[in-house]
């Protein structure tokens, strides 16, 4: 499960100890996270750019 960092915590992320920065941490709501299809393109970590994101057709 991805976690991410609530916005409304975002400016002390940089400025904390270990502890305190895992704690900001929170599990991602699964209604928040979508999964499309990608280019296997993705896999060459020579590729960049935002088609990237663009959705395929499987």
């Amino acid at each position: 499960m991805p976690v991410t960092l609530p916005p409304d915590r975002e400016r002390e992320w940089p400025s904390v100890d270990r502890e305190t920065a895992v704690s900001l941490l929170e599990p991602t709501p699964p209604e928040a996270l979508r999964v499309d299809p990608v280019s296997q393109a993705v896999n060459n970590p020579t590729n960049d750019g935002p088609g990237l994101l663009t959705p395929i057709d499987e």
